[in-house]
């Protein structure tokens, strides 16, 4: 079973498209995002986090592993 959330198997990978593929919409963890793609799009999540005095950068450190 995927996470709540996560990508369904159905959703193609990123190596299947000729041009960069972008996912987004409601991702909150990186556990969420299993299909790999080229960019993801994490503005709420983002914006939350430093709503709550974080840094930006410790919040996409953890979407790549930087």
């Amino acid at each position: 079973m995927r996470p709540c959330g996560a990508v369904p198997p159905s959703v193609p990978h990123a190596g299947q498209f000729d041009v960069p593929l972008a996912l987004g919409f409601g991702f909150q963890t990186p556990d969420q995002l299993d299909a790999r793609p080229d960019a993801a799009v994490l503005g709420s999540a983002l914006l939350r986090h430093i709503a709550e005095g974080k840094d930006a950068a410790e919040f996409l450190g953890k979407w790549t592993g930087k």
